[in-house]
């Protein structure tokens, strides 16, 4: 997909800041997320990075500053696999969309897309202490994959088909090493998106 730097954000943030108390985490966070497009929030631990990815999808409101979104269907992956051990993958996968009401065929179709996506649809009968670490991480990406649009209204910009926008935490021990300097937004950047495979 092609990045059209005149079309409007999807997601942008206007000097935002965060903070737990009183301790700060960062300040002066200004963004602009468009459709199609890959961008990676890198910096050391405690920076902020999920903090940024939280706020970006409505979990978490910010303690300064603005975030405008031009929609509120954000999927969201975390940086463990949140998968409930007692259910199947293709279970696990279907959870949101059962408890969103969504219609069985609509849910089984999307379920099946899903997984098929991320290559599990081979391993949809597995629990996932029988699945690796990897295979966890990409079931739990089907889970956000998965949901519906949402029912309330929204204002999408007018004549553009919403998408579902990923948003991804950086896995568990990938952090770089301990935050030297507080309350510094952490960096991002940007990389165009990956050529599907022929």
């Amino acid at each position: 997909m092609t990045v059209n730097p005149e079309e409007p954000p999807i997601i942008s943030f206007r000097d935002v800041g965060m903070s737990f108390g009183a301790s700060p985490v960062f300040d002066g966070l200004d963004l602009d997320i468009r459709r199609g497009e890959f961008v990676s929030i890198i910096g050391p631990s405690g920076c902020g990075k999920s903090t940024v990815l939280r706020l970006g999808s409505g979990l978490t409101e910010p303690s300064s500053g603005s975030i405008d979104r031009s929609t509120d269907n954000v999927g969201y992956v975390f940086q463990d696999a949140t998968l409930m051990p007692w259910r199947t993958v293709r279970r696990n996968v279907e959870l949101l969309g059962k408890l969103d009401k969504m219609p069985a065929d609509e849910l089984t179709r999307r379920v099946d897309a899903a997984l098929e996506t991320v290559g599990l649809a081979q391993y949809s009968h597995l629990l996932p202490r029988q699945l690796s670490g990897g295979m966890r991480m990409r079931a739990s990406l089907s889970c956000a994959r998965s949901t519906s649009p949402p029912r309330r209204p929204v204002a999408p910009r007018r004549g553009r088909p919403r998408r579902r926008q990923g948003m991804f935490s950086p896995p568990s021990g990938a952090s770089p090493g301990p935050r030297s300097d507080c309350c510094r937004p952490p960096r991002t950047e940007r990389s165009p998106p990956p050529v599907a495979p022929r």
